[in-house]
């Protein structure tokens, strides 16, 4: 018997009157790596692109992350901002295949325009008045000019000079200062398209780095730092140094710092260059435990480690690394609901809520409540929860090594008990009625009586992926297509044994819901266009379901989205698509209040639609109305929030120090 090891009512705390400037924020981390890091011009706030397509923004004398704004559904790669507006440039990794270069409003979270590219771009930048959009790419036509304010691609340099590693654009934006790795400095004149001067230099300079004055440029060759003059392409600073990956000038001074790799360490040193003596020396040396895959140098050193989600600032000469505030959150694998009880699992706990919240019509309450129960989880690794019969929840360990584990939760006790067992490993299980439907990794399907565990029936099929109770006589199940004359979904008559194959279209169905009012099933699939592989929403009527029709489709493989459907109502709600939450009425399609997560499981309770989303946040959805009521975070450390949209909060005393009320948005813009 597990039981619980904490217990405590939560305080409201009250947000101020928001503006449209304001807001209240939770800071959290990434939920996975910082790919780059590029800073605003007065070197006040960093601006983070992450592998979970997701741009956050940390102000660095706060020391703490203060805005979130999801761009992608796919990870970010690169990041410029805009020095005179608030804005800034990603570059996307498309689901299917290229780069998406897009630029978006931060203040209004808003994408303005896209531009598709085939290519990681060698770099990107912004015009220093904000005019141009700027990237260069491994080709003789290196350089791509775009209005920075529609995204429409400029003909200007068109004919090309070469690969461009990197380059810089005067103040007056009428001169283009490109490096090319040949060996040589050119400068161009935008407008007109003219060379006005070439300068040789040092060939296969790489990873440069250009000072605050656009005098001098850093770089590595041949194991050695270089500081070369941009006007006469002499080598100004020259010192060995070891496994360089990285150069960055100070943007306030001329200090120089590299990165080394170092085994498992990296290694971090700073050089004084004094352009005057053209002198190069060392200042410090120090190491960092892992790899730091991004850098600032703005006065402070700034960076942030590999498939570690935060902005750290480092001593330069001790190599202590202190972290901005931000929260990890805890890795959810489920939730469901009973009455005013939701129980949500981790790898290693079980969060019991209560609250009136998750009563019907719980804004008739007057004020936020919620109370807490925390029990260490007895399964390992991912573990399903759904509302079971009698009063209970019903928690598994989803595909386990060896047999199937599940048990019972008793909500009003706090305790986890009567852990049974099934031959194989266990995908799934639904609750009807009086009756568990369990499914087994080997393909067989059990029905068990919810008391006593007895059997009511067992069916076994290759590859399924998926089941729903039809009523009460019938099954139906989604599974892989093995051959041209198996089809994705099979019905299973549990008095006969009688299975009968529904065409759907599908190579395989991996989510279904019954609608008992209109007799219909509605599945999500894979379906193949030619050589095209698409997700689909269908719905399937007639007596054997075998009238099929498409209701939304998605241009790529989605599948971990789910759809759910209102009992109420008969609306079906799904995720697919990586972006907002559709509903569909039976007579359109409509879409839910956009969400900063990407939803993926969906649940509905009383009044409101729930998503677990793919960072491991909640959100809420008034499911009539769907408008967006409420964001659920719990972090790493079993702390919590919940953050309602008119922007109060309630949360666990130790997770008050992630939220900021009246956080205004950045003023000033930047540079990368």
């Amino acid at each position: 018997m597990k039981r619980i090891v904490l217990l405590f009512g939560s305080i409201l705390f009250l947000s101020l009157s928001l503006s449209a400037q304001t807001q209240t924020v939770v800071a959290t981390a990434h939920s996975g790596g910082i790919n780059h890091v590029a800073r605003d011009l007065s070197g006040t706030y960093l601006f983070s692109a992450g592998e979970d397509g997701v741009v956050r923004i940390w102000d660095t004398r706060k020391r703490r992350m203060t805005e979130y704004i999801r761009v992608s559904p796919m990870p970010v790669h690169m990041i410029a901002v805009n020095p005179v507006r608030s804005e800034f440039a990603v570059l996307e990794r498309e689901v299917s295949r290229g780069f998406l270069l897009s630029v978006w409003d931060w203040e209004k979270k808003e994408k303005i325009f896209s531009f598709k590219i085939n290519e990681m771009p060698l770099s990107l930048r912004f015009s220093p008045k904000g005019t141009y959009l700027v990237f260069s790419r491994t080709d003789w036509n290196s350089l791509t000019f775009l209005d920075a304010s529609t995204g429409q691609r400029l003909p200007l340099l068109s004919d090309g000079f070469g690969i461009v590693s990197d380059f810089i654009i005067s103040r007056s934006e009428q001169t283009i200062l490109a490096y090319n790795p040949a060996g040589s400095i050119q400068y161009w004149d935008i407008r007109r398209g003219t060379l006005k001067q070439r300068v040789h230099t040092e060939s296969n300079v790489k990873y440069v780095s250009f000072n605050n004055d656009n005098r001098y440029m850093s770089g590595f060759r041949d194991g050695n730092l270089l500081v070369i003059d941009l006007v006469s392409g002499k080598v100004h600073g020259r010192t060995p140094v070891e496994q360089v990956y990285a150069t960055r000038f100070d943007s306030s001074t001329n200090n120089i710092i590299t990165l080394s790799e170092d085994e498992n360490r990296t290694l971090v040193k700073t050089f004084a260059f004094h352009g005057a003596g053209f002198n190069l020396s060392e200042r410090y040396s120090t190491s960092v435990t892992g790899t730091i895959v991004n850098a600032v140098y703005s006065g402070t050193v700034y960076i942030s480690l590999k498939n570690e989600g935060f902005i750290a600032s480092l001593n330069p000469v001790s190599g202590r690394a202190t972290s901005f505030t931000a929260a990890r959150l805890a890795v959810l694998t489920d939730f469901a609901f009973l009455d005013d009880y939701a129980a949500i699992s981790s790898s290693e706990k079980i969060f019991l809520f209560r609250s009136p919240y998750f009563k019907p019509h719980p804004l008739e309450e007057p004020r936020l409540r919620f109370t807490r129960v925390l029990i260490d989880n007895p399964f390992t690794g991912v573990s399903g929860i759904i509302r079971g019969s009698y009063n209970s929840f019903v928690v598994w360990e989803k595909g386990g090594e060896k047999q199937g584990l599940y048990g019972f939760l008793d909500p009003s006790t706090g305790t986890l008990s009567d852990i049974n067992t099934m031959p194989f490993p266990i995908t799934d299980i639904k609750s009807t009625g009086n009756r568990l439907l369990f499914m087994e990794s080997n393909g067989r399907l059990t029905v068990k009586e919810a008391f006593s565990l007895d059997t009511i029936f067992s069916y076994t099929a290759f590859g399924i992926q998926s089941v729903v109770p039809a009523g009460d006589e019938k099954l139906i199940a989604g599974k892989t297509k093995i051959n041209t004359t198996d089809s994705s979904m099979v019905e299973v008559n549990i008095r006969t044994r009688e299975t009968v194959l529904i065409e759907s279209g599908n190579l395989y169905t991996y989510d279904l819901v019954y609608d008992p009012v209109s007799n219909q099933v509605f599945s999500l699939g894979i379906e193949q266009l030619g050589t095209r592989l698409r997700t689909v929403l269908k719905a399937h009527s007639g007596t054997h379901y075998e009238n099929s029709r498409t209701i939304i489709a998605s241009d790529n493989e989605d599948v971990s989205a789910s759809i759910v459907i209102d009992p109420e109502t008969s609306r079906i709600y799904t995720s697919l698509g990586f972006s907002s939450i559709r509903q569909f009425k039976g007579y359109g399609i409509s879409t839910l209040t956009r969400s900063e997560g990407i939803p993926r499981k969906l649940k509905i309770h009383n009044s409101y639609l729930y998503a677990l989303n793919r960072d491991s946040s909640i959100s809420v959805w008034d499911k009539l109305s769907g408008k967006k009521v409420m964001d659920f975070y719990i972090l790493e450390n079993d702390e919590w929030i919940v953050l309602l949209s008119d922007g109060t909060y309630t949360s666990s005393p130790g997770a008050q120090q992630f939220v900021s009320v009246g956080v205004s948005h950045p003023a000033s813009q930047g540079d990368s």
